[in-house]
Order: C-alpha cells, then structure tokens, then sequence
C-alpha cells in the first residue's frame, strides 16, 4: 500500500516540474513545504478541524531538487516560498544552509527576512560556518543581521554577534528598538556586565514619547532585558 503523504508528494514535485512559468508554482511549493513539515499526531491518519487529512512525507531528492531549482525564480513570493519549504527540518542540513544561506542573499529583503528566520528556527545556527556568519551579519537588513547575531549566541561566533548588536542600537525607530531589545535577550548577562550600554538602553527606552505606539511593550521588553533577577 502506498503511503499517503509519499503519493502526493510524488504528483506535487511532478506538477511544480511542469509549473515552471505558471501561477500555481508558489502554492506547489508551499504545500511541498507543509508535506515536508516534522511528523507530528496529527498528521497522517488524523483529521483537521475541517474534516480534512493532514499528510506527512519525508523530502526525497526528487522533491528538494525541484523546489531548489525555483531558488532564482524572478517572483518574489516564489523564492519566499522555496525558503520555507527548504527551512522544514526534516531537509537536511547541508542543502538546507546552503540553499538558505543563497537566499539571504536575495535581493529582496522580504525573501532574506524569511530565509534568515527559516535557517534560526530549524534550528542550525551550530552548523554555519565563519563565511555564514561573516554574510549575516553584513546583510543590509537590520533583521537578518540582528537574528543571526543572536542565533549565535551560545556558538564560537558569540562576540562578534554581540559586538553587531552593541553597535547597531536604534536611534530613531522605536519599533526597531524593542526588536533589538528582543534579539539582545540571550545576550543578557552581557549587557547586565555594562553599565554604560545599560544606562544607554534605559536612557533610549525613556526617551520614547508617550504616544508612541510600542512605547509600553518596549518599555516591558526593557525591564526584562535590565532585570537582575
């Protein structure tokens, strides 16, 4: 008998082989991706809400061939797509990294932001090496340069992903200061260990108006980063 999840990934990776300049091609990956998603309960012999089965496979070479060779596609919600069907964890790691090193690359941010967010959460920031890192946290998107940074924390490549954040803090954009305020929170012994950056953070987060609209969740991101408890 053959099994659920492997047939239809079969005729999905054989329909996106033939979808090359059609529509339908970003849908095709993005359900690849969810075939591709870790088996959990639910999937297989169990139902959504909907009355619907949910399916798992695991990524054949067939499969994550054909998604990869839409890496370059010129769409960009395509290439958006291709980075979180190859981000699944059950892709491995090697063509994983590779591929979602190549797509922080990309020259839209959209696609860097959800290849970089693909390649923490799998997680495998212990597998990228000094060249990963190097173009990571040398990205033009603040987002891309700040989860690398603090994807890296517990790895060899620590001090410089501290030393991005510490000279990266926000001047203007509020919301871009309880973002940093997040990335810097496995960080947070350091910045505790710094009075000067620790004045520098209190002082920023004092200075946002009261009608700021972040100006309560950063604030409560603050304390928690100042906190010494």
């Amino acid at each position: 008998m053959v099994d659920r999840g492997q047939l239809e990934l079969n005729q999905l990776t054989e329909r996106l082989l033939l979808s090359r300049n059609r529509p339908k091609r970003q849908w095709l990956i993005e359900r690849i991706g969810h075939i591709w998603s870790p088996l959990q309960p639910r999937h297989c012999s169990f139902v959504d809400r909907h009355g619907k089965f949910l399916v798992h496979a695991i990524p054949t070479d067939e499969s994550i061939s054909a998604v990869q060779s839409f890496i370059t596609d010129s769409h960009v919600n395509v290439r958006i797509a291709v980075a979180f069907a190859i981000g699944q964890r059950t892709v491995p790691d090697e063509i994983a990294v590779r591929s979602l090193m190549q797509l922080i690359g990309d020259a839209h941010p959209h696609v860097r932001c959800t290849a970089v967010r693909r390649l923490v959460y799998s997680p495998r920031p212990n597998l990228l090496g000094a060249t990963d890192i190097e173009r990571g946290l040398s990205c033009d998107t603040w987002t891309v340069r700040w989860t690398v940074a603090s994807a890296i924390h517990s790895t060899d490549f620590a001090n410089v992903g501290w030393e991005t954040l510490v000279d990266s803090i926000p001047r203007t954009a509020d919301f871009m200061l309880f973002e940093w305020l997040q990335y810097c929170m496995p960080y947070k012994a350091r910045v505790l260990n710094d009075a000067t950056l620790s004045s520098k953070v209190a002082e920023r987060v004092r200075a946002i108006p009261d009608t700021d609209p972040f100006r309560d969740q950063t604030k409560d991101m603050a304390n928690r980063l100042l906190a010494r408890v």
